[in-house]
């Protein structure tokens, strides 16, 4: 850390006594290896400088410790930029020994889900297939380490014991360094699901997950949000006021550590909504 501190103090002029701060106000910085040394050091001074600076490491623990340390302008990316490998994570339309689950009808196969991971030649390493009854939609991927891999899922479809809507509900599951399922857990809410969900991740490592729900007393959908730890456990559901018609498309984590969620609203205007990690709306925007 001293030395770090010393290549800091030639490197950045303004650390330097008598110089004025706050020459980085309003400016967004990435810093490489911030978990210590001279990453940090640099760090540290970009943002008494007033920028909004990403740390990026690949000791996750210690970089989300610094980063609730340092403050709020501080926003963690856990990243091992010497694996150049990549985790890719969908929903396939098969191969499945499984016909879809719907009321009176089969017709098949179902969609499943799947991942792989590739070198940098575009090489397969390893490919997985997750076969199952009924159909799986992938909501998000992400991992923390090598061998911690997770998937969340929308499990679409599940047979039809009424003429009910159906009972859908969303998957986690928890694979190990080479894709293979080590756990599957579930979790669902009280209104029924519809199509249109999307996820992502804030700078604690939670995820917010926004969902489509169905009131079939009134034949319309509306817009909830999920509040979900790092490993994919459900903490909250918050039903968004004012969201009626809306279908949650892509879901974004800002840097004044609230979301932005844009939404097809009806089929004919796009809407993109500044929330809080509570759900209560900042502003919107219709396009």
């Amino acid at each position: 850390r001293f030395a770090g501190a010393a290549v800091a103090r030639h490197a950045w002029p303004g650390l330097r006594k008598g110089r004025e701060m706050g020459q980085l106000q309003g400016t967004v910085a990435a810093v490489t290896g911030a978990a210590s040394g001279i990453g940090l050091e640099c760090a540290r001074y970009m943002l008494a400088e007033g920028a909004q600076v990403v740390l990026i490491d690949r000791a996750g623990d210690r970089l989300r410790a610094l980063c609730d340390e340092m403050g709020p302008g501080a926003h963690p990316l856990v990243v091992d930029l010497m694996d150049g490998n990549l985790l890719v994570a969908g929903t396939s339309d098969g191969p499945s020994a499984f016909s879809s689950c719907t009321f009176g009808s089969i017709v098949g196969p179902s969609s499943q889900l799947f991942t792989l991971k590739i070198d940098q030649q575009g090489n397969t390493i390893w490919h997985n297939h997750y076969d199952q009854p009924c159909d799986r939609t992938l909501v998000s991927a992400w991992q923390d380490a090598p061998q911690e891999i997770r998937l969340l899922a929308f499990m679409t479809n599940e047979p039809w014991a009424s003429f009910d809507p159906p009972h859908r509900y969303f998957e986690v599951y928890d694979l190990d360094a080479f894709g293979n399922i080590v756990n599957v857990s579930s979790f669902d809410q009280e209104a029924p699901f519809y199509f249109n969900h999307a996820s992502c991740r804030t700078a604690d490592g939670d995820h917010y997950l926004c969902s489509t729900a169905l009131d079939t007393a009134n034949n319309t959908i509306y817009a909830r949000l999920g509040h979900l730890t790092p490993d994919g456990a459900l903490l909250s559901w918050t039903t968004l006021s004012h969201s009626d018609g809306y279908r949650p498309l892509r879901v974004f984590p800002t840097l004044d550590g609230g979301l932005l969620m844009i939404s097809e609203c009806y089929g004919s205007t796009m809407r993109a909504t500044h929330l809080d990690t509570t759900g209560a709306f900042q502003w919107e925007r219709t396009f």
